[in-house]
C-alpha cells in the first residue's frame, strides 16, 4: 500500500511538471540568422570571383534600440547584437575578437507603404560588423587599421517590413531586391589620405533563420526523463 502511494505522488508530481511545460516558453527571443552566396567583385588577390562564402549571426527580438527616429513616411531604429558570428569565405575566415570592445549593430528601415515615397525609397536590414578578426589568406591582403567596415545588408520595398521591430522570423530572399548593391555581403577597407578603397562584394544565394531554443527547457527535459523512468520501474516493481 506505502508502495502504491509513492508511486501515486511521484505521477502527480510528473504530471504538474509536464503541465507547467505550457506556461514556459518554448524559445527564446534569440534568433539564427544563416546566409550563403558567391563572391562577384573582389579587389584581394587571396579572394577569387566565384568564391563561396557562409556563415551566421545572432540578433535579438526583444532587444531594446539604442537609436530611434520616426518621420511621416518612415521609422528607423539601430539595435545592438551579439559578438558571435562567423563568416567562412574561402579559406579563410571571419569571427569576433574577444579583445576588442567595439560592439556589432544592426539598423532598420521600414517605409510606410501607404504614404508617398520619394523615387528609390527602401526598407531595408543592414548588419554591420565590429570587434572582429580575419585569419587564413585574406587577412595579409586586408588592411587592419583602421579596421574595414563589414556589412550583411538587405534591401527590399516598402512593402517588405511592417515596423522597425526585429522579425521573429526573418524575410525570405524572394522579399528583397536580391542583386548588388542591394542585397548583399560586403567588406570595405577604410582608406587612408592617398590610400586606395579596396573591397569585395558578395552575392547572397540562400538565407534561413531560425529561433534559439530556450536553455532552461533543455535543464529540465533531463529532469523530466529520468522521472518518467522512475515511475515506470515503480510500476513494474508493483
Amino acid at each position: 500500500m506505502l508502495f502504491r502511494v509513492i508511486l501515486s505522488v511521484r505521477k502527480l508530481l510528473f504530471l504538474a511538471i509536464l503541465g507547467s511545460l505550457g506556461t514556459l516558453p518554448g524559445f527564446a527571443t534569440i534568433i539564427r540568422l544563416d546566409f550563403k552566396g558567391t563572391i562577384q567583385t573582389s579587389d584581394f588577390g587571396s579572394l577569387s570571383v566565384g568564391t563561396a562564402f557562409s556563415g551566421f549571426v545572432y540578433y535579438d527580438t526583444a532587444a531594446t534600440p539604442f537609436d530611434v527616429a520616426t518621420g511621416s513616411s518612415l521609422a528607423a531604429a539601430a539595435y545592438l547584437i551579439p559578438q558571435t558570428f562567423l563568416l567562412n569565405v574561402g579559406n579563410s575566415t571571419v569571427t569576433p575578437d574577444a579583445s576588442s570592445l567595439d560592439q556589432s549593430q544592426v539598423q532598420v528601415v521600414d517605409r510606410f507603404e501607404s504614404q508617398p515615397q520619394p523615387p528609390g525609397a527602401l526598407d531595408s536590414i543592414v548588419f554591420h560588423f565590429d570587434g572582429f578578426k580575419i585569419n587564413g589568406p585574406l587577412a595579409a591582403d586586408v588592411p587592419t587599421l583602421p579596421q574595414p567596415g563589414l556589412f550583411l545588408s538587405f534591401i527590399g520595398s516598402p512593402a517588405a517590413l511592417d515596423s522597425v521591430q526585429l522579425p521573429e522570423s526573418f524575410p525570405d530572399l524572394a522579399t528583397w531586391n536580391n542583386f548588388s548593391p542591394d542585397t548583399l555581403l560586403g567588406l570595405v577597407t577604410n582608406p587612408q589620405p592617398a590610400d586606395v578603397l579596396l573591397s569585395f562584394h558578395g552575392h547572397l544565394t540562400s538565407i534561413s533563420s531560425s529561433a534559439v531554443p530556450e536553455p532552461s527547457y533543455f535543464l529540465v527535459i533531463p529532469f523530466l526523463l529520468a522521472l518518467a523512468g522512475w515511475t515506470t520501474r515503480r510500476k513494474r516493481f508493483l
